[in-house]
């Protein structure tokens, strides 16, 4: 719908991103948004081509951001490239599970069995 005001018109910009799709999938089973992980300033290796004057050179770059969903125990962590499922327990790390953001059928496959399996506390 085309409106002029820009707030509240919608319109379809092309398919979801990798990312959103994921997104919609964990809302849609029951996940919550739990803000993002930590992001940390690192540098790194620039490349394998790129020697410095005096050694290897570094790029400066941003690790972590991560979105971060809840459901009960669970979590999970969304990343341009992997999505990681994580369990807590007792404030421990008790279980990680990996898949590529890209693979959204594994993803929802997951979703809604630890949506459905997993204990409300």
């Amino acid at each position: 719908m085309k409106t002029n005001d820009p707030q509240t018109e919608t319109r379809q910009v092309g398919p979801l991103s990798p990312l959103d799709r994921v997104v919609a999938v964990l809302l849609a089973y029951g996940w919550q948004a739990d803000g993002a992980t930590e992001v940390e300033r690192v540098r790194t290796p620039a490349g394998a081509g790129d020697q410095g004057r005096f050694g290897p050179a570094f790029v400066p770059r941003d690790l972590g951001g991560r979105r971060r969903f809840r459901h009960g125990d669970d979590f999970r962590t969304i990343g341009p490239r992997t999505t990681c499922f994580y369990r807590k327990r007792e404030g421990r790390i008790s279980e990680m599970v990996n898949h590529p953001t890209r693979d959204a059928a594994t993803i929802e496959e997951e979703a809604a069995w630890r949506g459905v399996n997993c204990s409300e506390k």
